[in-house]
């Protein structure tokens, strides 16, 4: 592994990060169940506790775990989950609008996609 990888992960330690920012900047944690989301947030902030942890999933809900790949869970940032979900909305109402003729298709009909 690599010196890049190291400080894309937040390693060594970094101070004056909270739990949520250690998710924000280094990645979604995978929360299968079990110490890995706790020794995670450990080896990144080296006073953080179970409670800090808790207090940031449970409490602030500043992180959320959401269903991920393989039958697993991970925690997401509140602000990635809100935007993925107003992304989602915007395409479900474009969508609609287009089906019910009130907008027009983004493709042009006209143009010839065979060339």
């Amino acid at each position: 592994m690599t010196q890049p990888w190291f400080e894309r992960q937040l390693l060594p330690p970094r101070h004056g990060l909270s739990i949520a920012d250690v998710v924000t900047k280094a990645g979604w944690i995978p929360s299968a169940g079990g110490t890995g989301p706790y020794l995670s947030f450990r080896s990144r902030i080296p006073n953080a506790t179970r409670q800090d942890v808790d207090d940031t999933v449970v409490d602030r809900m500043e992180l959320l775990e959401l269903p991920s790949v393989r039958d697993t869970a991970s925690l997401v940032p509140r602000a990635a989950v809100v935007r993925t979900s107003q992304a989602r909305s915007r395409r479900r109402a474009v969508s609609q609008a287009v089906r019910s003729g009130s907008l027009s298709s983004p493709v042009n009909e006209n143009h010839d996609c065979s060339a």
